[in-house]
């Protein structure tokens, strides 16, 4: 499976060093945009970066490789975060861990949430994460397994169908037995690991996985 790392302008995890050092060999790492600066700050060189710039301390835009960088114009019909997920399909990548796509700005941080699904579509599994979060997309015949989400406490599912979802859920402490979960109803939310042999499946639909640590 071939990886990647994004990291975007949104908040970034404090421990990202550590995350970026004791990445998987062979794993592609991005830059997008105001991200660029945690590599010049934390003393990492990532493969590419990828934005218009114009959310970057200005003091730091000197120090990108030149030979690395894609830049793209302020004005565009995509997002910066968008178009570094557009490289990482080209790139022919199966799964992305995507830092810093959540912050202060709704806008955004809802936009980078739905284009999981688009990117799923197109092959490509994008994983958003933080410190006490991640989420992304499982679809029919998908199933996730306790070794997957045993570190977080809570998970829940958000259909992302308009039929909503068909699903399963043992070792929780709400199974769920064939349930279809509707679009926009919160029952699949904040279920809880009992730390029993978790198993997460999804038989029709397509939804949204969040789990979560508070």
């Amino acid at each position: 499976m071939k990886r990647g790392i994004v990291v975007a302008g949104g908040t970034v995890d404090s421990g990202m060093k550590d995350i970026l050092e004791n990445r998987e060999g062979g794993t592609i790492v991005i830059g997008v945009d105001r991200g660029i600066s945690v590599f010049i700050r934390i003393g990492l060189q990532a493969d590419y970066y990828l934005g218009d710039l114009d959310s970057i301390d200005s003091a730091d835009i000197p120090l990108i490789p030149k030979d690395r960088l894609h830049k793209f114009p302020a004005e565009k019909n995509a997002s910066d975060l968008e178009l570094a997920l557009a490289l990482c399909v080209e790139l022919d990548l199966d799964e992305v861990f995507v830092y810093g796509a959540t912050g202060t700005r709704w806008d955004h941080s809802f936009s980078n949430l739905l284009m999981l699904k688009r990117f799923y579509d197109l092959g490509l599994q994008v994983i958003l994460a933080n410190e006490k979060n991640q989420a992304r997309v499982l679809s029919s015949h998908q199933t996730i397994r306790k070794e997957e989400v045993e570190s977080y406490r809570y998970l829940s599912i958000l259909p992302l169908s308009m039929g909503g979802v068909l699903v399963s859920e043992t070792g929780v402490k709400y199974p769920l037995d064939q349930e279809r979960l509707l679009f926009g109803q919160t029952r699949g939310v904040s279920n809880e690991s009992i730390g029993e042999d978790i198993k997460i499946e999804v038989m029709e639909g397509v939804a949204l996985l969040i789990l979560s640590n508070d």
